[in-house]
């Protein structure tokens, strides 16, 4: 089934690289041990030390089954051969698989953990980071039942750093690097905040996050990665106007999703970017968009699956944008006089009869003058929401332009 190949086995494909990597590419490097835990001289000259186990005893034998049974306290320094070492790093995968580390002290001396450092290790739902930690490795803390951890002095977050893990909330902040699906496949995810000034988000950061029902996106947002948003329960949404191109998959599978407003100045709406959005009635797009894939909207129909409610797509184009996305039995509404050149232009025209020229422009970016439907919400050109609009001003409606 193309469901099977395209959507579900991408899922799976990324949970299986984080824990295949986990498994196979440890490679443990040990200068001493002190207290059965296992250290990696990094700097000489700054006394400087990763750390990392064997409890499974597959490199140092007699280190076998000599895991930690209650809290693991990792010191700040160590003494070996009379000099007094720094810890500063989790070593790549040092703690992985673990599973029953209860808690965790991490030295306040810690900077970094490396790629799946702490992966699949803990079973408590909350974890303190050291003021000190700034960078979180690929899969650092992947497939733990972590509820609360303190992130906010950390600037680096590598791809899947907190993926399959329990956080229910998560703040994104301007001037940190987010890797590809720092927080993919977290169930338990309910609220995002993203900090004004932030201007792009990765592929995949919220993706397969069920309970993610709002995500409020600043104006500063310039770039969105494939499939950031795929797989939430998100039920409305404003795409800011600096946003230019949808990428592939961004609001797959929100099977919630009602609403969706694109503001004036996206110009691509790339394939699947609202796959299997059965409750999307219907989706304006704004006269700046030149391109929409023909299966930007899509349905996979699988006997099980709800019946699509989309029923009328809004192009206020004047120019009809390329290859278009045609969606059985819906109607094409597009500017009075334009029914003719949507007729005879790529998919736009399997709309056949079911175009219907009757959106009004009125030289203003296409605003169309509209003095009812008081009860659904507005908001300005800027994507906010406007709580009492003014005689006369242009508003955003029901994803489209209004004049009050």
């Amino acid at each position: 089934m193309e469901r099977w190949n395209k959507s579900i086995r991408l899922s799976l494909s990324i949970t299986v690289l984080v824990l295949s990597v986990s498994t196979f590419a440890r490679t443990l490097k040990c200068d001493f041990i002190v207290d059965n835990l296992c250290y990696e001289i990094l700097s000489e000259e700054e006394h400087t030390v990763g750390v990392s186990y064997d409890f499974h005893g597959d490199y140092i034998p007699e280190l076998k089954n000599k895991r930690p049974t209650g809290e693991l306290i990792i010191p700040d320094t160590v003494v070996f051969n009379g000099t007094k070492y720094t810890v500063t790093e989790i070593s790549n995968y040092g703690f992985e698989d673990l599973f029953s580390i209860p808690s965790v002290k991490l030295p306040n001396t810690l900077k970094i953990i490396n790629d799946g450092g702490l992966c699949q290790a803990l079973s408590s739902e909350e974890l303190y980071l050291p003021p000190s930690v700034e960078y979180l490795g690929f899969a650092a803390l992947v497939n733990n039942n972590l509820k609360t951890v303190n992130l906010e002095n950390v600037k680096y977050f590598g791809s899947y750093a907190l993926m399959k893990t329990s956080v229910t909330e998560a703040y994104i902040r301007r001037n940190v690097q987010y890797d590809a699906g720092v927080f993919f496949k977290c169930n338990e995810l309910e609220k995002v905040i993203i900090e004004d000034g932030v201007t792009s988000l990765p592929s995949y950061i919220f993706g397969n996050c069920p309970n993610l029902r709002k995500v409020e996106l600043p104006n500063s947002l310039t770039d969105i990665g494939d499939h950031a948003l795929d797989g939430c329960t998100i039920d409305s949404i404003t795409i800011p106007k600096e946003v230019k191109i949808l990428r592939h998959g961004l609001l797959a599978e929100n099977h919630n999703l009602k609403e969706v407003i694109l503001l004036e100045g996206i110009d691509t709406i790339e394939y699947w970017v609202f796959l299997n959005c059965y409750s999307l009635e219907k989706i304006h797009i704004p006269a700046s968009v030149r391109y929409v894939h023909e299966r930007a909207v899509y349905f996979f129909k699988e006997p099980d699956d709800p019946t699509p409610q989309i029923k009328d797509i809004y192009c206020e184009g004047t120019t009809p944008p390329k290859e278009g996305c045609y969606v059985e039995g819906g109607t094409l509404h597009v500017p009075k006089g334009y029914k003719e050149i949507y007729a005879t232009t790529d998919n736009w025209a399997k709309y056949g009869e079911n175009i219907v020229d009757d959106i009004e422009l009125s030289g203003i970016h296409n605003a169309q003058l509209k003095t009812q439907d008081f009860d659904t919400p507005k908001y300005d050109l800027q994507g906010r929401r406007v709580a009492h609009p003014k005689q006369g001003e242009i508003y955003i409606q029901g994803g489209r332009k209004v004049m009050r």
